[in-house]
């Protein structure tokens, strides 16, 4: 059986283990239980951390001095990555906002539930697919619609015109 003697002969032994391990639990904790909260950064830290302490870079003498070194890390980390994965995470927010409420209007065939179609927006010609949540089963050829969003290469349209949204 495994005691806390062993684990802790083993981090003695392995210091760059600690933050291995630890970039494994920040790294869980980001996925699983809450994202969005910086344990990524943390994590990649603690790797980077138990990386440079495995090729003998930092001195292993001072916990503290880790620690620091850790929080540095991930400070640098945040700095450098935050503003690219924002933009990463709400790139589909962005896209939303700059169709969402804007006029539209149906082209080339009657544009049918469940099934794809083309619209004129902006001057020029869109895929586009009937609101699922739609009150009406198709849309006519030349009739004005209202963008709700857009998915993938799809501005979703009703002949109603989507609520704001409050950002």
């Amino acid at each position: 059986m495994v005691d806390a003697l062993t684990i802790h002969s083993y981090f003695v032994e392995y210091p760059e283990s600690k933050w291995l391990v630890a970039a494994a639990v920040f790294f869980l904790i980001e996925v699983l239980i809450i994202p969005g909260v910086g344990m990524f950064f943390a994590a990649l830290a603690a790797l980077m951390l138990g990386t440079l302490i495995l090729l003998g870079v930092v001195a292993t003498d001072s916990f503290t001095l880790e620690v620091a070194i850790w929080f540095g890390l991930t400070v640098f980390w945040a700095a450098v990555l935050w503003k690219p994965l924002k933009n990463m995470r709400s790139k589909n927010t962005e896209d939303n906002d700059v169709y969402r409420g804007t006029s539209a209007t149906v082209e080339r065939e009657p544009l049918r539930r469940g099934e794809t179609g083309m619209i004129r927006w902006s001057g020029s010609s869109s895929r586009a697919m009937l609101r699922a949540e739609s009150e009406h089963a198709f849309l006519d050829v030349g009739q004005k619609c209202w963008v709700w969003e857009k998915q993938g290469a799809y501005l979703i349209v009703d002949a109603a015109i989507p609520p704001k949204q409050n950002h």
